[in-house]
């Protein structure tokens, strides 16, 4: 038994390269007829030995070449060099040499070669023949089998439903010694590294791997040394919704384990990639309704929406020009107020007059008015403005933030806060608010509300509130 170390030249006077180290290398070796099975003879391409040892570096080196397990115990001797030159252990008769070994040792030789695997488990090794340690080593593969390998280019930091077809570029290389058939190659986005060799099944479902649309790419036959070069579909597509964070790009090649090669083991690529949502422009939220309450005695006016207050008196003037006709003003509003009239349960859009004066260019509102008590001459105890539809928007480069309702903002950005939890996850929060705050979530497009304590961080807790949400 020998333990395999590589020292470098700084140690040995020689060097010894393998031009292509790392890769399997052929020596064919024919099942045995009966006869040489008998006198546990192998017949070993002697050529193929000889093209191994074309490319190492002979002089000044003395060294045994042998024959050997994967773990490096030597089964059999081929030969020495010394002096630059080669010289066999064994007759070399029609390109073959006819070497015998031990009975155990035959017995697992035999069976790897007549079963045919791709990597048998055999290496030539070249050991220092003073030291006796190995210094170089072959791994061998004794029929000609295709190799294929699999490296992918592509952008690292992407986006969910981001179509990354233009940007991928695809590498198969043969380094086996017969070429390749047509094969499959699925591309596959996975939440973990390990994505698997073999056949996944998206039906049943693989944790965490999942075919990308249009992943699937038909590579065609490789001669054997030669690499091409493919396209994957343009429209290839990462999946859509997608939680940010680290995930890996793979490449499967032959995932139904069509064709034999000498290796699997590179027939995976498995790349780092980075999926965050692209922070949008512009985020339109269309609420359930909200409702206006207003007490004239004595100007109370709180506007809420699920249970919490969105806007409060402070925000608003208020004058009442009859009994049953009352103006209404946001802080925000220059050129215009609402007027609401409870007998006749209307609202109208007046422009072109100044505030708590009549007159102007009315414009009706499609506002529901619920008076409680009140007539022509006397004043309605409370009043409800019933808006159809709250909307919401938001734009987070410049955190400009509108809350309207009726078609008029009624937002206050002083009365308002915001915050960024991810980087793409955002809190609303009112001034007089202090159970609950908004969570906007602009890649499961929901809105939550969610505990106060949890505002500015993240959270699992919440109630999720009716919105339809729209991306710019």
């Amino acid at each position: 038994m020998k333990l395999k170390v590589i020292l470098f030249s700084i140690i040995f006077t020689f060097s010894i390269i393998s031009a292509n180290q790392g890769d399997i290398k052929l020596v064919r070796i024919d099942p045995p007829g009966p006869q040489l099975v008998k006198k546990r003879n192998i017949m070993i391409n002697a050529d193929d030995v000889m093209k191994i040892l074309s490319d190492v570096e002979k002089s000044g080196v003395r060294l045994n070449i042998e024959f050997a397990t994967k773990d490096d115990f030597v089964i059999a001797r081929f030969g020495k060099i010394e002096k630059g030159e080669i010289s066999w252990a064994h007759k070399i008769e029609k390109g073959h040499m006819k070497i015998k070994f031990g009975k155990s040792e035959y017995r697992g030789l035999l069976e790897k070669v007549r079963s045919g695997i791709g990597r048998p488990g055999y290496q030539i090794i070249l050991s220092d023949k003073k030291s006796n340690t190995v210094i170089n080593s072959f791994e061998l593969t004794f029929r000609p089998f295709p190799n294929l390998s699999v490296e992918l280019s592509y952008p690292v930091n992407v986006s969910p439903g981001e179509q990354i077809g233009e940007k991928v570029s695809i590498a198969i290389k043969n380094t086996g010694t017969a070429p390749s058939e047509e094969v499959d190659l699925d591309l596959l986005l996975s939440k973990n590294f390990q994505i698997p060799l073999k056949k996944y099944s998206i039906e049943v479902g693989t944790e965490g791997v999942r075919l990308l649309e249009h992943g699937h790419v038909k590579v065609p036959g490789v001669e054997a040394g030669g690499e091409i070069e493919l396209k994957p579909d343009i429209k290839l597509r990462l999946p859509k919704p997608l939680e940010d964070g680290r995930y890996y790009l793979g490449a499967v090649l032959d995932p139904e384990g069509k064709i034999k090669e000498s290796s699997v083991e590179n027939n995976v690529f498995r790349g780092f990639l980075m999926i965050a949502q692209k922070e949008p422009s512009k985020i339109s939220m269309s609420l359930a309704g909200s409702t206006l309450y207003y007490t004239p005695k004595t100007y109370d006016l709180i506007i809420r929406n699920a249970g919490l207050d969105i806007s409060i008196s402070k925000e608003w003037r208020k004058c009442q020009i009859r009994p049953y006709i009352f103006h209404l003003k946001h802080a925000t509003w220059t050129d215009f107020f609402w007027e609401v009239n409870t007998d006749e349960k209307m609202v109208w859009k007046i422009t072109g007059t100044k505030f708590c004066k009549k007159g102007g260019v009315a414009e009706k509102l499609n506002i529901i008015v619920l008076p409680e008590g009140g007539s022509t001459k006397v004043p309605p105890r409370r009043f409800k403005l019933v808006f159809g539809e709250t909307k919401v928007t938001f734009e987070p480069k410049s955190k400009k933030f509108n809350l309207l309702l009726g078609g008029s903002g009624v937002a206050y950005l002083p009365f308002w806060q915001t915050c960024k939890t991810s980087p793409v996850k955002y809190h609303f929060k009112y001034a007089t608010w202090d159970k609950y705050v908004w969570e906007v979530d602009p890649i499961k497009k929901t809105l939550r509300k969610i505990p106060i304590e949890k505002f500015c961080k993240q959270s699992d807790e919440g109630e999720e509130l009716p919105a339809k949400m729209e991306l710019e």
